[in-house]
């Protein structure tokens, strides 16, 4: 009932995009949505162990290792998530507050880009299309990784737009919860490099390399096992394998890029058409790495922000009526990724309760 419950309260936000223009409405929604974003982060930060799997495991190192300076920088494992936990520690503070306040920065990174990725229009029913795919997924089972890509998604955003210092500053702390947002910095280099957005025929090209490069780029997995953050996911010892492409979330998205390139690709503003590029990437990225699943999933959520920007920016293209019947259609894909993310979860229960 409770994971039903924020999800209609995130859907409401979302319905409120739709009439923001009028006065009253906007007051409501900025309320309803500050009660949503303390409810995510409480309801993140609150959790008992057996929600969520990982949570113990997460404990466990967190204790071994945050809890002395000399092992964090000795390990150097992610760690401003480390940090955090140690300082919350010192303040002798229980374990609740580190993950609301890990809780926080991850929820308020979700606003911060869904407010600036498309220039504050439909913000609050991008946050919706973001929290039904990754909250779960990422407050509540993948902590570290969700604070780093959200924290990434910001910097790469602020870095576009010109905001090269705050960019870098966001990116850097998303390094420090987890290396995997590397995968961003190329994307950065492009950016200062004067790059806007990859071309319709780029576009196409890129994701054609992909699936061409699938098999090839699986003969050098070997050479990639010497690095000790990878080498799990490549000897077998956490068990990977092939991933099948015939899922909700990838046909999806690359029915709406393609759609995108032949039918409304010159209709879209620059800033939007570097979106499409970087969902694009993400999209690249999941094909040629689907020969192990660690890898192909996890690029597909690094640049996942920007693949629901893509559902999210297409809305400014239609009328009145027909933006109510896409809307319906994005509520429709929302709902099947949330319910899809709970398989992840048990039953809520609260440390207080």
């Amino acid at each position: 009932m409770l994971y039903l419950l924020i999800f209609l309260t995130a859907l409401s936000c979302g319905f409120f995009s739709l009439v923001r223009d009028q006065k009253n409405i906007t007051a409501i929604s900025r309320v309803l949505f500050a009660v949503l974003f303390l409810y995510l982060v409480l309801f993140a930060g609150l959790r008992t162990s057996d929600v969520a799997p990982d949570y113990l495991n997460h404990i466990d190192w967190l204790y071994r290792v945050g809890t002395s300076p000399e092992s964090i920088f000795e390990e150097f494992k992610d760690p401003g998530f480390l940090l955090t936990f140690s300082f919350i520690h010192w303040l002798g503070l229980p374990d609740y507050v580190f993950f609301s306040l890990v809780a926080l920065i991850s929820v308020y990174a979700k606003s911060v880009f869904s407010n600036i990725v498309l220039r504050g229009y439909f913000s609050y029913l991008l946050f919706f299309m973001i929290f039904s795919r990754f909250y779960i997924v990422q407050d509540m089972v993948q902590v570290r990784v969700g604070v780093a890509i959200a924290l990434a998604s910001c910097g790469m955003m602020f870095f576009y737009t010109g905001q090269k210092t705050k960019g870098l500053i966001f990116y850097f702390l998303a390094l420090g919860f987890h290396l995997s947002v590397i995968v961003f910095l190329p994307c950065f280099a492009l950016v200062m490099l004067g790059f806007r957005y990859v071309g319709r025929v780029g576009i196409a090209v890129l994701l054609g390399s992909a699936f061409a490069l699938s098999t090839l780029i699986s003969g050098f997995a070997d050479r990639l096992s010497g690095f000790s953050r990878l080498a799990p996911y490549i000897n077998g010892e956490y068990h990977t394998s092939a991933l099948s492409l015939f899922s909700f979330y990838f046909f999806s998205r690359i029915t709406l890029v393609v759609t995108v390139l032949i039918v409304l690709y010159q209709r879209l503003t620059e800033s939007e058409r570097f979106v499409l590029s970087l969902s694009a990437v993400g999209l690249a990225l999941q094909v040629s790495l689907s020969w192990n699943d660690s890898f192909s999933l996890r690029s597909a959520e690094i640049f996942g922000f920007f693949d629901m920007s893509c559902f999210v920016m297409l809305i400014r293209l239609f009328d009145y009526r027909s933006r109510f019947l896409y809307w319906l259609m994005l509520v429709g894909i929302a709902t099947v990724f949330y319910a899809s993310s709970l398989k992840m979860v048990e039953d809520y229960h609260s440390v207080f309760s």
